[in-house]
């Protein structure tokens, strides 16, 4: 990226950031625990989707599959899905949500117990990444699977 471009560019895109971790698309059923990991944690798994998918590859069933085991020893597995801006916004919360759901699933196919298991949607993308704004959206199209202990509820 050229100096000029950055100089030009740069109070924008952290005007934008700022704004996007401020102000959430959509909180969905998402408790306030949940919706607030991101911000003081980093989800254990991160599963990445194509455009208007929720196919889920061998790759992330695998790891999904040992989170599933991991979870089991946490207080609260927050599944949290999320969608890129293409598209208009109810469908993309009802992506997010498909996302999310899918993942929960093989969470608990995989042994991990319901009740320690919330899954929802943010719908469009929640921490809007640099690269969108660069034209590149395939950061937003995921679902974060973040653990939370007891001493963190």
């Amino acid at each position: 990226m050229s100096p000029h471009f950055k100089a030009l560019f740069a109070p924008t895109i952290a005007a934008l950031i700022a704004f996007s971790a401020a102000t959430p698309a959509s909180a969905g059923t998402l408790s306030q625990s949940c919706l607030a990991v991101d911000r003081v944690a980093k989800p254990q798994v991160t599963v990445y989707f194509a455009v208007d998918s929720v196919a889920i590859s061998a790759q992330d069933r695998a790891l999904l599959t040992k989170a599933a085991y991991d979870g089991q020893s946490q207080g609260r597995v927050c599944v949290i899905g999320q969608a890129d801006k293409q598209g208009n916004t109810a469908h993309n919360m009802a992506l997010a949500a498909k996302r999310a759901n899918a993942v929960a699933d093989i969470l608990r196919s995989n042994g991990l117990n319901s009740g320690l298991l919330e899954a929802g949607a943010r719908g469009e993308a929640f921490n809007d990444s640099v690269l969108e704004i660069l034209g590149s959206q395939k950061q937003d199209r995921r679902v974060d699977v973040y653990f939370i202990t007891n001493a963190e509820r």
